[in-house]
């Protein structure tokens, strides 16, 4: 509560709460109260499962933003894989689900590795037939956790197979869902590269690109101390 007030003075555009399972903390709502008190826009990044049709509308009636959520593939065998839970693919999509009925904006987050990549894109047709709206791309980093999953970051020729099958399906469907690839400036040029018809508007692209990337200038983030040391919070989940 004494960051959450720190934060209302502060009065940023947006305060995200990730983690970990940002709703598995029992003062979550009272956090979101507080800070939607204090006049702040809150968003929320979760798995989903916790998003039953009553949090779902309370979420809602808070006035979240957006809501998040994790999905690590479109094939239940593959994020249930991933999450190390059997019934984790339908908990997150009863998520969104609940989420769209209550009025929520939901997008879909996926974080691409070598065990996903091939299929990632069609991550794509599951959000049209859910209606979600926004699908946000993130590649595993190579900190926290995953400075030990070096072995399942995708490789070039993956990306650009990837990158290749995204172009078409975003051509396709006229930007609904929106595609938005996270924190992968170099995807950005390739991308760039592969749909400009002339010099001037890959230059046009690349400087559009060029302002992209958070790090360092659009998004601060609050760490927890943990064992002595401080931990990411968005690094607690295992693949977001």
């Amino acid at each position: 509560m004494r960051i959450a007030d720190q934060l209302i003075d502060l009065n940023p555009p947006l305060v995200t709460l990730t983690g970990g399972e940002p709703m598995v903390r029992k003062d979550f709502w009272d956090i979101v109260g507080r800070l939607r008190d204090g006049g702040l826009r809150v968003a929320v990044s979760t798995n989903g499962t916790l998003i039953n049709r009553e949090s779902a509308v309370r979420l809602a009636r808070l006035g979240i933003s957006y809501v998040g959520i994790s999905l690590d593939s479109p094939l239940p065998a593959v994020h249930n894989m991933f999450r190390g839970s059997g019934d984790a693919f339908k908990r997150a999509v009863d998520g969104v689900r609940n989420s769209i009925e209550a009025g929520l904006d939901v997008g879909l987050r996926m974080t691409i590795t070598a065990l996903n990549v091939s299929e990632a894109p069609d991550l794509v047709e599951l959000a049209r037939d859910m209606g979600v709206k926004r699908i946000a791309y993130y590649l595993l980093d190579l900190t926290g956790r995953g400075r030990f999953a070096a072995d399942i970051m995708p490789t070039g020729d993956q990306l650009r197979s990837f990158l290749d099958r995204l172009i078409e399906i975003s051509t396709e469907y006229s930007g609904d869902p929106e595609i938005v690839l996270v924190r992968g400036n170099f995807l950005g040029i390739y991308v760039a590269d592969k749909i400009s018809r002339s010099r001037e508007e890959f230059l046009s692209l690349l400087n559009m690109t060029s302002s992209q990337g958070d790090c360092g200038r659009k998004a601060v983030s609050i760490y927890p101390r943990w064992k002595g040391r401080a931990m990411p919070i968005h690094i607690l989940d295992r693949y977001r």
